[in-house]
């Protein structure tokens, strides 16, 4: 649904990229994969995420939009 929501708003202003950051999580990231998305990296948690999330990092994902 969000994607679907993205690429209206792609037809609107452009962009061909959706970025997103999410706890590593196995369902997470199988969820995300199977929607089309890659990871491709890291970040570490800012000091004020860290009790929003689990973990010491988020994992970087991408998905190219046609």
């Amino acid at each position: 649904m969000a994607c679907s929501k993205v690429a209206k708003a792609q037809e609107l202003i452009g962009g061909k990229i959706v970025y997103l950051e999410c706890e590593d999580k196995t369902r997470l990231i199988d969820f995300y994969n199977s929607n089309g998305f890659v990871s491709f990296g890291h970040r570490t948690l800012d000091r004020d995420e860290t009790k929003l999330f689990t973990g010491q990092y988020l994992v970087q994902m991408l998905k190219y939009l046609k």
